[in-house]
């Protein structure tokens, strides 16, 4: 296995992935964690403000789940000219 230069367009195409994929998969993350704040305040009659901290919270691990999934995608997938590999130093 032959190490490749770190060059700009590389880390661009490593970053790109990530920041769509993050960004597509948290999209609903948020817009479920709105609309549950919403429902359950409803059903408590209360104000949303009384949910959110908890659902903010939630919603926040859910996303850094989602974003330990995208940097997997990021590590096994096989760019145009390279690929991420792990080897041991």
């Amino acid at each position: 296995m032959q190490e490749q230069e770190l060059t700009w367009k590389r880390v661009i195409a490593v970053w790109w992935l990530v920041a769509w994929r993050g960004t597509l998969g948290s999209l609903p993350l948020a817009v479920a964690g709105g609309a549950l704040d919403g429902a359950f305040a409803g059903a408590m009659g209360t104000t949303p403000k009384a949910v959110f901290w908890t659902l903010n919270i939630a919603t926040g691990v859910l996303g850094i789940i989602w974003i330990m999934f995208v940097v997997r995608m990021a590590l096994r997938k096989r760019y145009s000219d390279f690929r991420l590999a792990m080897v041991s130093g």
